[in-house]
Parts: structure tokens; sequence; C-alpha cells
């Protein structure tokens, strides 16, 4: 019989064996652990609202015959989260031990949605990030005939609605088209890569991810809502306040009969008219 020295008791031949690896999902959306595992994703990017930082200045800078046309160029203040995509849904939690390639593996989910643990599983999510109202700002504009051709109008009638409209329909287009390449390239860099080759650790707030392999494979695609709403109204608004204080260009006028001799107005010089009683031979 052994002997308890020390306050120390004895211990059993028998060891005691458990889990090699321990692996936390805390928080997390859309979530497969294992191998052979196939995943497709789709992120559908919705914008509210977006509008001009700075619709003045950048009427000013239109309507100005002095501007350093260049190209467009803006900028803007839009940026999406995952965060908010993974605390959607019905959330649950649950623990499972899988078989890895370096022993068992516990697989703790706490407050987690849409988890697959295991091998050759096959997931579909669509995933809408929303973005919050965005500011955009021109930071530089270019000049087409098709911009050229409203301005003119603006310049002879600051009244020409349409000539405004046009105007800012076609900046808002420029501006939209910049703005959802760029969150199109902010979201593909947040889920490049949704695979993680380790098998332990904590893993929160994660959105689409793989964990464990080999095989595993994933696809992604990025979609934007090209209905969100580009407010140009105030943009409209100061082109034709703005027009309004431009001087006027001068404009051809009719001849006018005075004391027997013609008469032009300024902007007929250079039109010759032949006298009465003298024709060509």
């Amino acid at each position: 019989m052994e002997s308890d020295q020390g306050g120390s008791r004895s211990s059993s031949p028998e060891a005691i064996y458990g889990p090699a690896r321990v692996i936390l999902i805390e928080r997390c959306s859309a979530m497969q652990v294992g191998r052979d595992n196939q995943q497709s994703s789709v992120y559908r990017i919705t914008l509210p609202r977006a509008a001009f930082r700075s619709s003045q200045a950048l009427a000013e800078t239109l309507l100005s015959r002095d501007s350093p046309w260049s190209r467009d160029t803006f900028s803007h203040d839009a940026q999406p989260h995952l965060r908010d995509v993974a605390g959607r849904g019905y959330r649950s939690s649950f623990s499972d031990i899988i078989e890895d390639p370096c022993g068992d593996t516990l697989i703790i989910v706490r407050d987690s949605r849409s988890v697959q643990i295991g091998d050759r599983n096959v997931q579909h999510n669509e995933f809408r990030i929303r973005v919050s109202d965005t500011a955009v700002h021109a930071d530089s504009v270019g000049m087409t005939r098709e911009r050229q051709r409203w301005i003119s109008r603006l310049r002879e009638d600051p009244g020409d609605r349409t000539a405004a409209r046009r105007l800012a329909e076609d900046l808002e287009r420029a501006a939209r088209t910049e703005l959802m390449a760029d969150l199109t390239g902010q979201v593909r860099e947040l889920v490049a890569k949704p695979g993680i080759s380790r098998w332990s650790g904590k893993f929160r707030g994660q959105v689409g991810r793989q964990i464990g392999g080999p095989g595993n494979r994933a696809r992604v695609q990025i979609r934007v809502d090209r209905e969100s709403k580009f407010d140009t109204r105030a943009l409209e608004r100061h082109l034709r306040e703005i027009a309004a204080r431009l001087p006027r260009p001068l404009t051809r006028g009719p001849r006018l009969q005075q004391s027997g001799r013609d008469v032009t107005r300024v902007g007929d010089v250079g039109h010759r008219s032949s006298r009465p009683g003298r024709g060509f031979r």
C-alpha cells in the first residue's frame, strides 16, 4: 500500500484522455468546421441614401469659366462592416466533438447561427450589408460634350430646370459608379479569404468562414444594390442660383431702322446687309 505523505494522495494508474484541441465560435454567422466542405456566399451592398457633401462648391466649379478641368475623382465616407451581418437572425448555442488529423477537437458554439460541423457539408449564404447614409465629395471633375451642353444652357437661362437636372444627374451617375466600385473593393478585402487552416482557437464576430480543411472550397460573390437613392436636389438648386448671378451672354438681335439708316446691335457686328436700291449685277 502506497503511503500518503505530505498530504498527497495516491493517483490512479489510468490516464485521463480528452479532446486534443478546442474551438470556440462566438457571435458568428455561417461557419463551417471540418473537411471537404463547400460554401457559397453572396454579399449584397445596400446604400440607403447618398448626397454630395458640398453641392454649392461643386455647382460653382461647374459654372466657372476658369475651372481647372481634369477628370472625375470622388471620395466618400462610407464604411461597410461585417459585424452587423454577424449579429442578425436566430442565435443558438451548442457543443460537439469532431475528429481532425491531430485528434479529437471540442467545438463550442455560443450565440451563433448557421454553424455546420462535420465533413462534406454544403452551405449557401446570402448577406445584406447596409451602409449608412453617405456623403460624396467631388475632388475633381472633367468636362464632357454633354456637360458642356447643359452648362451653356444654364448660362443662357438660369431658369432652365431641365438643364440643371440633367447636369446634376450626369455628375450623380459618375459619382455613383465610383462609389459602388470602391464599396465593392472594400467588401472584397473583408471576405477575400474565408478559409482558416488552424484547428483551435477563439473565433468571434466572424461571417462566412471555413475552419479546418483540407479540401474545403468557398465561392464569394459581391453585388451592389443599384436602386440606392442619390439625392441631387441640392446640387440642382445651387446650379440655378449660381447661374442666375452670372453675367448674361450677349445675344444677336434684329436690326433696327433709325433715321433711314441701318443700326445693328452689338451682337450683329460683322453682319453685312445690302442697302435698298443696291443689288448684285
